[in-house]
């Protein structure tokens, strides 16, 4: 009874290496796909949530304080219901803050003078006061998740009005990974898109 030879022995480990690295290579690509996956749904849930809260509360409206942007980053909307004042601001992810996410955040203006509301001079200059980050108020929410390695960031996003027979609000906004996530992520997946048009009342 003879044994393997060399170079037997060398094929026959040249052919394990070969079929370890394949099942390795599978392995990961499995779970690079589970990954992929469960960032798509975190980042459509995120959106998807965003825009119902955006949705129902335009909805429901009695009125539109002002629609507008202050700069190509930030696009907000501020509606009344029952002379209660909701803010919306989509402010986008930027490459001059590169440890923050692009967020989507709600907050109540209670505190705006009336007289400014019913004054039509100062109502046009709304929007920009209401742009303006220095214009802040102690309570307010992210409807985004902004954890910067596993959350959401919105690449850009808008507020407009249309205004006819009936008014319109389209809501338009990118989220993609968040900014501190893998680049192989961000790569793979790219921005994902939420829009919708409300009616209003």
């Amino acid at each position: 009874m003879r044994g393997f030879t060399l170079l037997e022995s060398l094929i026959a480990i040249a052919i394990f290496a070969v079929i370890g690295l394949i099942a390795v290579d599978l392995v990961n690509r499995t779970l690079q796909g589970n990954n992929k996956a469960q960032l798509i749904s975190k980042i459509k849930q995120n959106g998807q949530s965003a825009l119902n809260v955006m949705d129902e509360t335009i909805r429901s409206a009695d009125s539109i304080d002002c629609v507008g942007s202050l700069d190509s980053l930030t696009s907000v909307i501020s509606v009344a219901k029952n002379s209660q004042h909701t803010r919306f601001r989509l402010i986008s992810q930027t490459a001059s803050s590169p440890t923050v996410n692009g967020v989507i955040i709600q907050d109540n203006l209670n505190i705006i003078n009336q007289a400014i509301l019913n004054d039509q001079n100062s109502k046009d200059q709304l929007c920009t006061i209401l742009s303006n980050s220095q214009f802040s108020v102690p309570s307010f929410s992210n409807l985004t998740d902004i954890d910067t390695t596993s959350g959401a960031s919105v690449k850009s996003g808008s507020f407009n009005r249309n205004q006819g027979y009936k008014d319109y609000i389209s809501v338009m906004f990118n989220l993609g990974p968040a900014i501190n996530a893998p680049q192989s992520a961000d790569n793979q997946i790219g921005n994902i898109l939420f829009q919708t048009t409300v009616s209003l009342r």
